[in-house]
């Protein structure tokens, strides 16, 4: 079964480094491809007028299987911890591409990217779809991208969908309704009315508890919602039991 991956930006942020060069970058473009058992990342940087032998690029950890190439030759790299010193000294020429290429696992809920030099423009794509791009990024900066993993939803995942969006429809036209009619006359709610509103919040309650763990909502938006909805329930219940007393 195909596998989708959904990525969404959620930081870019300047920190400041020391000891970091100045040296600027024309382009940087981030590739990466969900696979069954991996991510396999491509980073591909281009640089003119390069006057430094030495070029740094910092790769997060769990990253495997790391190649480095300039200009499609294979260059010397020294790591330290996560800054990979890559050797330019052997390449003679005025325009510089790298190929960076590296794996992560398929459980990695994070891509990560810290920019060691000023950045005139970034594109970052995931399974061929341009997810970020921006441009004069400055030295310092960092972007995560936040990966799920998941798979092409079927039909009756779809259908079932769609019919909770209907039934959500049907309970705010309820809701505009009550609020409408309150001031003119008392809405009569029998046990049915009432034991269908209670399933149609459950099922709302539902769908935003597993929006939420989906990380598609925030939690301020979670935590008002969930309380909104709780409260109608809760008085739908009450009313039930008053019905059942009398």
């Amino acid at each position: 079964m195909k596998r989708l991956v959904v990525a969404s930006l959620i930081v870019l942020l300047p920190i400041a480094l020391t000891g970091i060069s100045r040296a600027g970058v024309d382009s940087y473009e981030i590739d990466i491809t969900s696979l069954e058992e991996k991510y396999s990342v491509t980073e591909t940087i281009l640089l003119s007028s390069f006057n430094e032998s030495v070029f740094l690029v910092w790769i997060q950890e769990g990253a495997a299987d790391i190649g480095v190439s300039a200009n499609d030759k294979s260059v010397n790299v020294e790591k330290n911890g996560n800054v990979y010193a890559v050797n330019l000294s052997s390449i003679n020429a005025t325009e510089i591409s790298l190929a960076i290429t590296f794996d992560l696992p398929s459980s990695t809920q994070t891509f990560e990217k810290k920019f060691l030099y000023d950045i005139d423009s970034i594109k970052v794509t995931v399974d061929n779809k341009v997810v970020f791009s921006s441009e004069n990024i400055t030295t310092g900066s960092d972007v995560n991208l936040l990966l799920q993993k998941g798979t092409v939803p079927s039909s009756s995942y779809l259908y079932t969908t769609v019919l909770l969006v209907i039934l959500l429809i049907i309970l705010m036209v309820y809701t505009l309704k009550k609020h409408r009619v309150a001031a003119k006359k008392p809405l009569i709610e029998t046990p049915e009315l009432l034991k269908t509103k209670k399933e149609l919040l459950m099922l709302v309650l539902k769908e935003i508890e597993k929006k939420y763990r989906a990380k598609e909502l925030t939690e301020e938006t979670y935590n008002k919602l969930k309380e909104f909805y709780k409260k109608e329930a809760v008085d739908v219940m009450k009313k039930l039991e008053e019905g059942k007393g009398s």
